[in-house]
């Protein structure tokens, strides 16, 4: 294991591991349904310049049955889907963090600031749709042309383009306001002792 700033392009996240107390300032995004977002926490550790802990494991991924099925087939199309959307908005966030450094994005204690991450958020949320509604017409043209169940899968998201781009940005207003109401959250769980050993 080597204790260092981990690349937040790693894909090996089991691998990965660094502060709790970061997930004490800030959840994980609130996107239900959505591939990717759980790699949130590793850009702010990095744009931060916190360390974090690389192993050095072998992680061998397996798919669950219905992963195999026509209907988990779906489900992991739209959670893809779902994600490309979300990074209209997270990758400008992202670019907003790398932009803050270290010394905006802590605070005294060094500690991450939720705050600052959460207005960045609200800021990325008034982008305009236009790059979104691009990702859709060519994952509906390159999926059409693979025909079969992605083709099947097309017609199931045209159906759903504006709820989809409606989801992705509520998404990312959603993540902003969970960010502001964390700390009481945090501090009320461990005053009723949720979470700890005795319970």
């Amino acid at each position: 294991s080597t204790l260092t700033l981990v690349d937040p392009m790693r894909v090996d996240m089991s691998n990965i591991a660094f502060d709790h107390e970061v997930y004490e300032r800030v959840p994980l995004p609130p996107a239900t349904d959505t591939i990717g977002s759980d790699y949130f926490l590793i850009h702010l550790v990095h744009d931060a310049a916190l360390p974090g802990v690389l192993h050095n494991r072998h992680i061998q991924n397996h798919y669950t049955p219905f992963r195999r099925t026509d209907a988990g087939f779906r489900a992991y199309q739209m959670r893809f889907v779902k994600f490309l959307l979300s990074m209209l908005y997270l990758n400008d966030v992202y670019g907003r963090m790398g932009a803050a450094a270290d010394t905006a994005l802590l605070d005294e204690r060094e500690q991450v600031r939720g705050d600052v991450v959460s207005g960045f958020l609200r800021e990325s949320a008034a982008l305009d749709r236009t790059e979104n509604v691009w990702r859709l017409d060519r994952v509906s043209t390159a999926y059409r042309k693979l025909g079969g169940r992605y083709a099947e899968f097309t017609d199931l998201m045209d159906a759903r383009r504006e709820e989809l781009l409606d989801a992705a940005q509520r998404d990312t207003e959603d993540f902003a306001l969970l960010i502001d109401v964390w700390p009481v959250l945090v501090a009320t769980a461990r005053e009723s002792g949720l979470g700890s050993a005795d319970t």
